[in-house]
């Protein structure tokens, strides 16, 4: 084991994975992109670089590995393998070529941002099937694929419900990026569905508008009550020709009370996929080539 920079360097070979160069580095670890000698593919290999990794980074890892290993499915970033180097633990993924949400220029046409919400409802519709609750959805952590699949990504925040949630334990308290909690986390709430859908509302009303609802107070980037906002109509007024169903499913996504929210991530799949089939409008195609994808920053992962 050796140092560099205060923090920890991870030998050039992790079992089976040969490291190929440093793709990003956060608050959780770094992802290097990596080759796995056995089956001859690139991955994304994530660990732990500090010198002394604290309890909540080690359950961060734990967490994520199970919570994307129970969910499988096309719009959820795959994990391959979870595994230990010199007391550090390591997570493998699929390695994604594309570019995160939070990379791309806002606003985006609203049909564009429908055929995001699409896949997004739809990770989120397996995950909360499975039992898993995301609580960190933002920008940064759902990636657009080379093909234009959208993938949901960093699941190291995850709770558990039902029968799974003491196994393994996540992380207690207020967790995720203040600016896109729900009202009522702030208030000691615990996570729910419809917890995660206001995270979703939020980050579609950003693709949508370049922004998000201005808020007040000493907690500034804690969205308002809906009524002090004067909502009714306002992401129609702002996004023009917006298909006036999918603003009311952002807006219902988005009110304050979580009762009033879609009651599952099920029902709002529902509304999206039956609005319209995404790309057959020739102002859809032409919108997308504006957005091709590149090679992703894999600190998105962290």
């Amino acid at each position: 084991m050796s140092v560099l920079g205060g923090s920890w360097k991870p030998p050039t070979e992790v079992d089976e994975f040969r490291l190929v160069r440093l793709l990003g580095r956060g608050g959780m670890g770094a992802v290097y992109l990596a080759h796995d000698t056995s089956l001859d593919r690139l991955v994304a290999l994530k660990l732990s670089v500090a010198l002394q990794p604290d309890t909540s980074t080690l359950e961060s890892f734990a967490v994520e590995a199970r919570a994307i290993a129970r969910i499988k499915h096309p719009n959820v970033v795959t994990v391959f393998r979870a595994g230990e180097v010199q007391g550090r633990p390591y997570l493998v993924y699929e390695y994604v070529d594309g570019k995160s949400l939070a990379e791309l220029r806002l606003p985006l046409p609203w049909r564009y941002v429908l055929d995001i919400a699409v896949g997004l409802s739809r990770g989120l519709r397996a995950a909360h099937q499975r039992g898993v609750l995301h609580r960190d959805l933002k920008p940064g952590n759902a990636i657009l694929d080379a093909d234009g699949t959208l993938k949901l990504l960093d699941f190291g925040l995850a709770a558990f419900v039902g029968a799974d949630r003491l196994m393994p334990r996540a992380m207690p308290g207020v967790v995720g990026t203040p600016r896109y909690l729900a009202p009522e986390l702030w208030s000691g709430a615990e996570a729910t569905p419809q917890s995660d859908l206001y995270a979703l509302g939020l980050l579609l009303y950003e693709l949508c508008t370049g922004g998000l609802p201005r808020t007040p107070g000493p907690l500034s980037r804690m969205p308002v009550a809906m009524e002090s906002l004067g909502w009714c109509g306002a992401l129609v007024e702002r996004v023009p020709g917006i298909d006036p169903e999918f603003a009311q499913a952002i807006e219902r996504c988005l009110a304050e009370d979580p009762q009033q929210r879609f009651t599952r991530a099920e029902a709002l799949c529902g509304v999206l996929e039956r609005l319209g089939v995404p790309g057959a409008d020739p102002a859809f195609a032409a919108a997308r080539s504006g957005h091709e994808a590149r090679p992703w920053g894999a600190r998105n992962m962290l």
